[in-house]
């Protein structure tokens, strides 16, 4: 994270992530970051509902149960 940005940001960690992110979808706009297959950020902008932004490994990204 750039120098300043975590401030601004809200940082959670779960052990029951899988059933955690389901509950999030309820209220947020879940978003997985993801190399490839994905869309535009530009498209993220046009919902009400506060952003979820999930990240993956450096190395390896999202894993397949994350994404699905």
């Amino acid at each position: 994270m750039a120098e300043g940005g975590l401030e601004h940001v809200a940082l959670y960690r779960s052990t029951h992530f899988i059933a955690d992110l389901t509950k999030l979808r309820a209220r947020y706009c879940v978003v997985g970051a993801a190399a490839e297959d994905g869309r535009a950020p530009e498209e993220l902008l046009q919902t009400e509902r506060p952003l979820a932004l999930i990240l993956g490994n450096e190395e390896h990204g999202l894993p397949a149960a994350t994404m699905k």
